[in-house]
């Protein structure tokens, strides 16, 4: 297992608010990301993990050393292998319903064999297959969340997954998953890109109503509207292109300047299959 040290890049944003950040890009560059981002937030009794990362450091270790004493949530935005990797280190977490199911097995990851990075033995000795927490608990998409002089809402926004949720709190944060970020935007097949589109709608009233921060799954984070103009400029525009077809995620990818989008070609793309869906 990777050092603690070496993998994870942690800062204090609020008081109440840590973010661990894993370089995705030293897992496999093939995704078009560069880092992804999990949150602690504190309250006076409680605190919540938001997704758990890849799985090749001790995360479970790091957090209880932060979270002094407190108890723990930990909730996964939603089933990709970077944001459930390392569920395994916890007695129980939490994820929508419509995503429970594919964490009730063993999650394959041959797909990361071709990468060549020197951060893959932590699948490799697992035989490519990820396993979880032992309790994993299914979510309706409409709770709330009393972490102690601090509550989180949960908003259901699917899409990216049929189980992509969202988490507000009331401290005006709101994160986002793979819901809305900066950078690879993975997209669902055409049949379910109306889903998307509307989840992407919700939270944009939301976040205009409560003029909260963003806090993304990967790239940057704690940024405001200017990420909400970009994607409503660039992501029609990308919907309109041909773009480039990438082998790999068996997809066509289209870069604009704030984005990739990657929209799985077919119903049977590599991707969506084995890590989308």
């Amino acid at each position: 297992m990777v050092s603690n040290t070496e993998w994870f890049d942690v800062a204090q944003i609020r008081p109440y608010l840590y973010v661990i950040r894993e370089r995705l890009d030293k897992i496999d560059p093939r995704f078009y990301t560069t880092y992804t981002n999990l949150y602690l937030l504190l309250g006076d009794h409680t605190a919540m993990l938001i997704d758990t990362g890849s799985g090749v450091a001790n995360l479970a270790e790091l957090v209880t050393a932060l979270i002094d004493g407190r108890d723990l949530v930990v909730i996964n935005t939603h089933n990709h292998f970077d944001h459930v990797g390392s569920n395994y280190q916890f007695p129980e977490t939490q994820i929508h319903r419509w995503d429970f199911r594919k964490l009730m097995f063993p999650m394959p990851v041959d797909f990361l064999q071709g990468s060549n990075s020197p951060y893959l033995s932590h699948y490799r000795e697992r035989q490519w297959k990820m396993t979880f927490a032992a309790d994993c608990v299914p979510l309706l998409g409409n709770e709330v969340f009393d972490l102690g002089n601090k509550e989180v809402e949960l908003l259901y926004t699917p899409g990216h997954t049929p189980g992509s949720i969202s988490l507000f709190s009331d401290t005006q944060e709101v994160f986002t998953g793979d819901t809305l970020h900066y950078g690879a935007v993975f997209l669902p097949s055409d049949d379910r890109l109306p889903y998307y589109q509307q989840s992407v709608a919700d939270l944009t009233g939301r976040i205009e109503e409560t003029s909260a921060r963003i806090f993304p799954g990967h790239e940057n984070f704690d940024v405001g509207l200017e990420l909400i103009d970009a994607f409503s400029k660039e992501f029609p525009e990308a919907l309109q292109h041909r773009g480039m077809y990438d082998e790999f995620l068996e997809a066509t990818v289209y870069q604009s300047q704030h984005f990739v989008f990657v929209r799985p070609t077919g119903k049977v793309a590599k991707y969506s299959t084995s890590v989308i869906q």
